[in-house]
């Protein structure tokens, strides 16, 4: 996997600028992209966090989804924070694009305005946090910290404990990171960190078929597609990010099956994340 990853690494971050005609962009995927039929093969993933998020006794309860870049970590966030049984649970539920270099303040900021805040005119950072505090009081939330680098733990703790403690309200906050140790240090318990595995070989074809063989309506009726389409998928590890972006440019190289060899590819595509 360390392997595939480093062969997909440089897929995995927008370039500066793209040129020549041996390139060309694809659809992107971005950490606000949801649709509910693009879930294949996590269910497992999110009935297990599910059942952490409805049984607990803490107030406050701090869930970590760890793994390596593409592997589906906001994939499953996602289909938690659109769950109708979660949107029942929760009376507030706000999503927070975090990402590598991230400012404080200006994410406080965001989560304000999230919450529905008017933030202008306020200063401090200790006036920001009041904020937060105040919009959350006697309210159980649901905030996704989506796509963590690096944490100040100092900042994270007074962070966290503006969350409501009492009245019986329990909170949870979902982070969503490639470092485990991130997950340590903002106080996740090792027992509330889920890492998700790869696709089998059956669930990537399956979101391979729905991306490649979409005008198809996600059928492969062609012998010689599937066998070029199944060592692709197998190339990917199951990485559903590498499986979707792969398969969504070659539907439109449908009537060209020597364009889905391997060589013919990889050297072409910018996966943007």
């Amino acid at each position: 996997m360390e392997q595939i990853e480093k062969t997909l690494g440089s897929f995995l971050k927008a370039p500066e600028s793209i040129h020549g005609d041996e390139t060309y962009p694809i659809r992107r995927f971005t950490s606000q992209d949801f649709n509910p039929t693009e879930i294949i093969g996590m269910e497992e993933d999110v009935k297990k966090i599910k059942g952490w998020i409805f049984d607990t006794n803490e107030a406050l309860q701090q869930v970590a989804i760890v793994g390596m870049g593409g592997l589906g970590k906001t994939t499953i966030a996602q289909k938690i924070f659109h769950d109708t049984d979660v949107l029942a649970r929760f009376d507030k539920m706000i999503w927070v694009p975090v990402s590598r270099g991230y400012n404080e303040e200006t994410l406080v900021r965001s989560m304000l305005e999230r919450l529905g805040k008017h933030v202008s005119g306020i200063g401090s950072a200790s006036q920001l946090l009041g904020e937060v505090q105040h919009v959350l009081a006697d309210k159980a939330c649901l905030i996704v910290m989506d796509d963590v680098w690096q944490v100040n733990v100092e900042w994270w703790t007074n962070l966290c404990s503006v969350f409501p403690k009492g009245d019986g309200k329990k909170s949870t906050i979902i982070i969503t990171t490639r470092n485990e140790g991130v997950a340590s240090d903002m106080g996740v318990e090792s027992s509330r960190i889920h890492k998700p595995e790869p696709l089998n070989d059956e669930h990537s074809w399956t979101l391979f078929s729905k991306f490649a063989f979409s005008s198809r309506k996600g059928i492969c009726s062609d012998s010689n597609f599937e066998i070029l389409g199944k060592d692709i998928t197998e190339k990917c590890g199951g990485l559903p990010l590498a499986i979707k972006t792969i398969g969504a440019l070659l539907a439109a190289k449908i009537d060209h099956p020597h364009e889905w060899r391997l060589g013919e590819i990889f050297p072409r595509i910018f996966i943007l994340n």
